[in-house]
């Protein structure tokens, strides 16, 4: 049996997170629209970290964290980057239409990869990505890439993306937007915490007392979804409502985007992978990516 397109439900669990909805209102708040652009913005990172390994998907193998993820980051990237979506029209199709055209706008300027080794993960040993898929691998279950927007909005804004398994001892998905400092303490962050379900965000105040001491008092907002994102998708699906779905348009910008670094480390069969403890630090050619620009991870 052949299926119509308006059949197919193309479905992606980090579309239907309350993050990515949250994150799509930030355009229709008047202060986050007036200030997300690089004359408020000076860098963004989007974080998706786990403490699990690669479980023995043969899936992965064959395609790595870059691809794996791929998907996940191109939502959380254009939402932000988007240009903002009329409220007096706010459809999936018109929503998605400025997602596609901002990913269009964005190019890879430099990524890194790794490969977990072994460590320890809650205090108990776990081993290393070779040992649990073989030798001959050279999939990566580490990537981390620096990303430049050509707009006029976004021009000169760095955007740092990673993705990892058994990074640190802790699950991390979150979405950082730092601005340029504007107080002796320095710049300030608003951070879309996609595990916790929380936005944190600082507020300059100025200390009780005499004279004019200030500090950073960091205020937030938790948010509980009713169900989670796979629940919703499937609900939706049921339904026919394809609000939350993906379209086809979007598919083609994520992989024209990521597809020069997939062919180039498809093509280098001879350059050793870095190596990183399970559980430890972060991979060393990912904080040098990072640290070539004077600035650290929000990890």
């Amino acid at each position: 049996m052949k299926l119509k397109s308006q059949q197919v439900y193309v479905a992606d669990h980090s579309f239907a997170k309350i993050m990515s909805r949250l994150l799509l209102t930030l355009h229709l708040n008047p202060f986050f629209r007036a200030i997300l652009s690089r004359d408020w913005v000076a860098s963004i990172q989007i974080i998706y970290t786990e403490t699990v390994g690669f479980e023995g998907r043969e899936y992965f193998l064959s395609v790595g964290s870059h691809q794996d993820m791929a998907q996940h980051v191109a939502n959380w990237l254009s939402l932000v980057l988007m240009d903002a979506p009329s409220p007096n029209n706010l459809t999936k199709e018109a929503i998605t239409e400025r997602q596609v055209e901002a990913l269009s706008k964005c190019e890879i300027a430099s990524a890194v990869r790794a490969q977990y080794g072994k460590g320890f993960i809650a205090g108990q040993p776990v081993p290393g990505f070779l040992e649990e898929a073989g030798e001959q691998y050279r999939t990566e279950t580490f990537f981390a890439a620096k990303i430049l927007s050509n707009t006029e909005k976004w021009f000169g804004v760095p955007i740092y993306l990673m993705s990892g398994k058994r990074v640190g001892q802790t699950k991390q998905t979150k979405v950082v937007i730092e601005f340029h400092p504007l107080s002796p303490l320095g710049s300030t962050k608003i951070t879309f915490d996609v595990v916790k379900n929380k936005v944190e965000m600082p507020f300059i105040l100025k200390t009780p007392g005499a004279g004019f001491e200030i500090e950073s008092v960091l205020g937030g907002i938790n948010l509980e979804p009713s169900v989670d994102g796979h629940t919703r998708l499937l609900l939706d699906a049921m339904r026919g409502d394809k609000s939350l779905a993906s379209s086809p348009d979007f598919g083609v910008e994520t992989w024209r985007l990521i597809t020069p670094i997939v062919e180039a480390w498809n093509r280098d069969t001879f350059s050793p992978i870095s190596q990183y403890e399970a559980g430890g630090e972060l991979p060393a050619d990912a904080l040098a990516l990072i640290r070539n620009d004077g600035r650290e991870w929000f990890i």
